[in-house]
């Protein structure tokens, strides 16, 4: 008996939508158009403006020479016991 209920209202509000729907044929319209249209503008900002590639990377050798006394540091520090923090 509660599906038969569920049924009649789902009717209800449905053909209440509908009615809606066809008074309100510009915000109709609007809501079945804005999302196409924010994709096609998206669409055409990412074709405009490319991601460019990171040209400038570091090989691994190049990262531990420039960061090598800190790791020599950090692995002393870690071995010792010591602070790893550094005051001044």
């Amino acid at each position: 008996m509660s599906s038969q209920h569920n049924n009649w209202q789902l009717k209800a509000l449905l053909t209440k939508n509908l009615i809606l729907m066809r008074k309100n044929v510009t915000t109709t319209i609007c809501e079945l158009l804005f999302p196409v249209a924010l994709a096609i503008l998206l669409a055409i900002i990412k074709l405009l403006f490319p991601l460019e590639v990171m040209t400038n990377i570091m090989t691994e050798a190049e990262f531990l020479d420039t960061n090598s006394s800190m790791i020599t540091y950090n692995k002393a520090s870690n071995l010792y016991g010591l602070n790893t923090k550094r005051t001044l």
